[in-house]
């Protein structure tokens, strides 16, 4: 992943879903400036399966006070068990990465511009009972 100024939330894929359209998400800088109505601000990077083993739809969603808008998107990314997604921002970029297994460096999936990066709270989401997500982690960039 890129270093330098910046936050990142990320997460290894231990068991992919088995059923289509069950998905995973990463939250980054996440708000919520009305609890009781549990609507966020914050980014998320969507990841979710496709009929096609270990391939997925992914997508970058900025949510606004609980409305979400689609900033980039990608219909085959593979991710095999042992990837590990990640979304970033940095200064004014908002982007999807990823590291397939044995890989020492991780690969950017796509980028949109974006408003500098907000403080907030990193999380993990998911539909479906067979996903397994380890090695959640969250902050600063490397320097």
């Amino acid at each position: 992943m890129d270093s330098g100024t910046g936050i990142a939330t990320a997460a290894t894929l231990a068991t992919a879903p088995v059923n289509a359209e069950r998905y995973f998400s990463l939250w980054l800088g996440v708000t919520v400036v009305a609890p009781a109505e549990k609507k966020p601000t914050g980014y998320e990077l969507e990841v979710e399966a496709t009929a096609k083993a270990d391939t997925y739809h992914a997508e970058l969603v900025t949510w606004i006070e609980g409305f979400g808008y689609s900033e980039a998107a990608t219909g085959d990314l593979y991710l095999p068990p042992g990837s590990r997604p990640a979304i970033v921002c940095k200064e004014a970029v908002i982007s999807g990465w990823a590291k397939a297994p044995g890989e020492a460096t991780f690969y950017r999936v796509f980028a949109a511009a974006e408003n500098p990066c907000q403080a907030g709270y990193a999380g993990l989401e998911g539909a479906g009972n067979l996903t397994r997500l380890k090695n959640f982690a969250a902050g600063p960039l490397p320097r």
